[in-house]
């Protein structure tokens, strides 16, 4: 009877339940199998652990079907067969995945903001715009010439929420992490080689216009032909629009940065705002020389006056603080101090 009510009690006792810091079925520093969280088996571990690189898949799997059906030299079989199986598999898995994922954070919306501060996963997020743009470019060259205009109304509204989604997550993203506040103003250093590129490449395609009429270059062209000097001047410009246009959306993440960051240490680092938008207001300057064009006319005035304004400010602070002899201060000495305490030294730097 004693075995019995033994056993009993074993049998009655409840299991123990899987550590936190255990991922395996194991004890932190014990080889001793628990009996698995109900978070980590089944449907919940494969909910809980879908990340946004899944929708990679429908990436790749879309392009497929797009290359398929464009292929140059095509068949029906795989245009209209294989392509379109594709497509199919495509939507498959962009449904699922979509479904899974808003369980996900339905269930667990805590793992929604450790997934989106995490360096690496949240670099994923832009693959589901991405996959969700394959689906729509098949739409329109499968499903439209088969079923009808009413086709392309739903996938001009898809294209949309696309577009939507995909500036969502440009705009966002990059401001998940920061730098310090000390080094916020690194933000706007990007937009100085895209001005001053910019500006450049004009440079050189009015040299060119100037200088290769002189010159012995390209006298192989047949006569009539368009000039080199005139093909690179307006080569040079249509490259310093693409550069103005990339420093515009830098230079756009860069104020969004700096408002979102409610207070930050003046430092020498301010003398940043200075330099990368003086560049770029060169480079409007010159655009607007070129196209005649009072919009670029306008934008010049308004950045070169900004970095006008920008410079007073930043000088004044670095002024005042130079006199109260705040601004010298060097971070690096401290770590300088920190490795000298743990040698042992007692010289002073």
């Amino acid at each position: 009877m004693a075995t019995i009510s033994t056993t009993a009690t074993i049998q009655s006792k409840p299991q123990q339940a899987c550590p936190k810091s255990g991922t395996d079925g194991t004890t932190a520093g014990d080889t001793t199998p628990c009996t698995p969280c109900k978070e980590d088996v089944g449907w919940r571990k494969i909910v809980r652990n879908f990340t946004p690189s899944w929708f990679a898949v429908t990436m790749g799997t879309g392009i497929v079907s797009i290359l398929l059906h464009n292929l140059p030299y095509n068949a029906t079989w795989i245009s209209h067969g294989l392509a379109v199986a594709f497509f199919i598999l495509n939507v498959g898995l962009f449904t699922i995945f979509t479904g899974i994922t808003v369980l996900r954070y339905a269930l667990y919306p805590e793992i929604w903001k450790a997934m989106v501060i995490h360096p690496a996963q949240s670099m994923f997020l832009g693959c589901f715009p991405m996959g969700f743009a394959t689906i729509i470019n098949m739409m329109i060259f499968v499903c439209a010439p088969a079923w009808g205009k009413w086709v392309v109304s739903w996938a001009w509204g898809f294209w949309w929420l696309d577009a939507a989604l995909s500036l969502a997550t440009c705009i966002t993203v990059p401001f998940v992490i920061l730098p310090p506040k000390e080094a916020i103003v690194s933000v706007f250093l990007p937009i100085g080689p895209l001005g001053q590129g910019g500006f450049g490449i004009q440079q050189l395609g009015k040299v060119s216009l100037k200088l290769l009429p002189q010159s012995t270059a390209f006298t192989t062209a047949a006569p009539g032909a368009v000039h080199g000097g005139e093909i690179l001047y307006f080569l040079g410009i249509f490259l310093a629009l693409i550069m103005w246009g990339f420093a515009l959306v830098w230079l756009s993440f860069a104020l969004i940065s700096i408002v979102t960051m409610q207070k930050f240490p003046f430092n020498m680092g301010w003398w940043g705002f200075t330099f990368p938008l003086g560049v770029m207001a060169t480079c409007t300057g010159m655009l607007a020389q070129d196209l005649d064009s009072t919009f670029f006319r306008v934008m010049t005035m308004i950045f070169s006056l900004s970095v006008c304004l920008l410079w007073l400010l930043v000088a004044v602070r670095t002024l005042h603080q130079a006199i109260s002899g705040e601004i010298f201060f060097a971070p690096c000495l401290k770590d300088l101090r920190d490795k000298q305490a743990q040698a042992g030294s007692d010289r002073r730097v």
